[in-house]
């Protein structure tokens, strides 16, 4: 429940992988507008939370794509774009596509997980009443 829309836009929360190099990692956010987007992407103001009310949030994600919906309407899509590779990283990714490059004896390399996170500051869970 919103008591009132953010003065500025409030985090929700983020994947937990470190971002790649020379990227940053942005929060999903609730904006003044009552918006629920990432990336400077608002959503629209058709979907977009009110204050004194309970708002359903719901964000999915699959590669390329984040959808946020907000009480069961779409109110932004972001498009995710792969990290941009300099150029030496390039030159690395072509050396073993070739069959060049690092020892393939030594496995694949590890990859981090992305997670969910929610901060605890800004969570609030509520037992509801049964109506028995």
């Amino acid at each position: 429940r919103l008591e009132a829309l953010p003065p500025a836009p409030l985090p929700l929360f983020h994947g937990g992988a470190p971002p790649p190099q020379g990227e940053r990692v942005e929060s999903v956010q609730l904006f003044k507008n009552g918006g629920v987007g990432a990336l400077s992407d608002m959503g629209t103001q058709e979907a977009a939370a009110h204050a004194e009310r309970w708002n359903w949030i719901v964000v999915t994600r699959k590669p390329g794509e984040l959808l946020t919906y907000v009480d069961g309407r779409l109110c932004a899509s972001v498009k995710l774009e792969a990290p941009k590779k300099d150029k030496e990283e390039a030159k690395k990714a072509e050396e073993e596509a070739q069959g060049g490059g690092e020892d393939k004896a030594a496995g694949p390399k590890p990859q981090l997980q992305e997670k969910f996170v929610i901060d605890p500051q800004f969570l609030a869970l509520f037992a509801v009443e049964d109506a028995a």
